[in-house]
């Protein structure tokens, strides 16, 4: 990507969408009033086809339109990271609702943090009705749950992160780049990662029962085969190995974060054995990547 693209913003968002209209709506409900008082840019990657409203170019105006019907998630994000045109470029999700301040505090976080590579905030469960829905968010964002630590962190919420321009991936393969590996790069590389826990955002995802576990699934299958496309023969050996305990570390991870910000343990008592066939469906998933690759799994993403 260019460091320096004709007419640079301040901020852009990009949002990738899998899913028919109006699954976005409550996503730019929230956002669109943020992007035009910061005079920034919105630019939609939609993989259903249908993903935006007829009246799109009436109701955001100047806001990008990107159809790429059957893409995964990872496609559709890459591609609208490309055509980003602002210095910081957030990315969230089409089921996420942000909070007032989402756009303007994370612009404003960079700028009070000029070494920070990427920056987030943190993350609440916006489907608290169903055991299951607990379950879900616990395995999948219980790190990022607030209270979240202020300031240079280890990880980052993957459900609404900001990057420098000059954090963005150089280079975007046929497959897409998938964030969460992608950002662990960085730091290795020694990008800095920072959280602002003033900024948040609700998460807002309920599947169906069986969907749940299958989705867990696609994601340790989708993981496990971008990691498999750089791992050395051994590595991979290495990798299906520890697929073993994966569960145990998913689970304990998920139980600390819970039990030591003191929210929620009820629910997390509540849906235990429900995170633990959720965390063998992703284990299993990953086992099926390192073997025979992504296969279609990143497209059953959302």
């Amino acid at each position: 990507m260019k460091d320096s693209p004709t007419g640079c913003i301040p901020f852009s968002v990009v949002i990738a969408t899998t899913h028919p209209w109006p699954e976005l709506k409550m996503t730019l409900d929230s956002l669109w009033s943020q992007i035009q008082q910061l005079h920034g840019e919105l630019i939609i990657a939609d993989g259903d086809g249908n993903g935006l409203p007829a009246d799109f170019a009436t109701r955001f105006p100047g806001a990008i339109a990107i159809q790429l019907p059957g893409a995964s998630i990872f496609v559709l994000r890459s591609t609208g990271m490309q055509r980003a045109r602002g210095q910081i470029v957030a990315v969230t999700e089409d089921h996420c609702r942000l909070s007032p301040d989402w756009c303007a505090g994370l612009l404003e976080s960079h700028r009070m943090h000029p070494e920070a590579a990427v920056i987030s905030g943190s993350v609440e469960n916006g489907s608290p009705d169903a055991l299951i829905d607990w379950a879900n968010f616990f395995i999948a964002h219980a790190p990022m749950m607030g209270p979240v630590k202020n300031g240079e962190v280890k990880d980052v919420s993957l459900a609404g992160a900001a990057f420098k321009r000059n954090a963005l991936p150089q280079e975007i393969p046929r497959h897409g780049v998938m964030e969460m590996l992608y950002i662990r790069e960085l730091s290795r590389r020694g990008g800095k990662l920072f959280v602002n826990s003033e900024i948040s955002l609700d998460h807002v995802q309920s599947y169906r029962f069986w969907t749940t576990f299958a989705v867990h699934y696609h994601n340790g299958r989708s993981i496990a085969g971008f990691r498999r496309l750089k791992l050395r023969p051994w590595q991979l050996l290495l990798r299906i190995g520890s697929c073993a305990i994966l569960p145990l570390f998913l689970l304990s991870r998920s139980g600390y974060s819970v039990i030591k910000k003191r929210r929620f343990v009820p629910q997390l008592l509540l849906s235990f054995p429900l995170m633990t066939a959720l965390a063998t469906c992703h284990a299993a998933g990953e086992v099926a990547g390192y073997i025979a690759g992504a296969g279609k799994s990143p497209t059953r993403l959302s």
